[in-house]
């Protein structure tokens, strides 16, 4: 009844899924064709794996992930993270998301990925537990407050971490749209970006600690005038206890950024949170 092919990263197929993107999300100002190469094409841990799915000449589905370079308890692994998965609003309910999933993850297991793993909104969360067998971590952490955030301990061995080798650090600060700078603390490089809520006025998200040069501007004198910070992500091995920072609660975010994990190599791997460390630098969703 539907056709199934794998995404067209040629230009004409990239403005294609940017039509498409805006039809299913009208308030995303971010998906600009720009923002699309930057994500599926220029990559260099590689392309984007993905599918489409089509009736007739009319795409309705779209099922893309990003490739990622993992630490999976010690061994270098190919990952693929899970974004911009999106049926057409009047064909939903049809098999969409699974037939479109099922089709990527037998793209990414012929390319040597070994898992995916995703960020998925209260809407998806449900179709990639039920539909795709998909491992429910839980809900990012999410934390607002004052002052610098307590640091991470390097030394803790965490079972799943992302590696941002040089070459994907550089692109990944070139995401379209997005201003990026530094702040030292400890002798430790601190990436930060603006989250713009509250009428723009802050809060400064830390994306990440990072140990290579990188060619970003210092923080100036606004990052230290306003002292909100926000911090998105995993990371049991800081300690919270004694800041001014608080949990913000899930019904008042705009998404529960529940992570799923999909283990491709038929082994039934599971990955517990606590064994799991994520950054903001790991998603694009700032």
């Amino acid at each position: 009844m539907f056709d199934i092919k794998p995404i067209d990263l040629s230009e004409d197929g990239l403005k294609e899924i940017q039509v498409f993107l805006k039809l299913v999300f009208p308030h995303a100002s971010h998906l600009s064709l720009a923002y699309l190469r930057w994500l599926y094409v220029d990559n260099p841990n590689g392309q984007a794996v993905g599918a489409n799915v089509y009736d007739g000449s009319m795409l309705i589905a779209h099922f893309p992930a990003q490739a990622i370079a993992t630490v999976f308890k010690g061994v270098a692994e190919k990952g693929l993270l899970a974004l911009n998965v999106a049926v057409r609003p009047d064909y939903r309910g049809k098999g969409l998301f699974k037939l479109a999933g099922e089709a990527m993850f037998e793209l990414a297991k012929v390319q040597g990925y070994g898992h995916v793993i995703g960020a998925a909104n209260a809407a998806s969360t449900k179709p990639w537990l039920k539909h795709m067998n998909a491992q429910l971590i839980g809900p990012l952490d999410v934390k607002v407050g004052g002052g610098w955030l307590p640091g991470r301990n390097e030394a803790h061995n965490f079972a799943y971490k992302l590696q941002w080798g040089s070459a994907a650090l550089d692109w990944r600060l070139k995401r379209p749209g997005q201003c990026y700078f530094f702040a030292e603390q400890a002798g430790e490089k601190k990436l930060y970006t603006k989250a713009p809520i509250v009428a723009g006025l802050g809060p400064y998200l830390e994306l990440g600690t990072i140990a290579e040069s990188v060619s970003l501007p210092e923080a100036g004198l606004a990052f230290y005038v306003n002292p909100m910070r926000l911090w998105i992500g995993f990371d049991s091995s800081r300690d919270w206890s004694g800041t001014w920072y608080a949990d913000i609660p899930e019904k008042f975010r705009p998404s529960p950024l529940n992570v799923i994990f999909c283990d491709l190599t038929g082994q039934r791997r599971r990955l517990e949170r606590g064994d799991v460390r994520l950054d903001a630098l790991d998603f694009d969703v700032y």
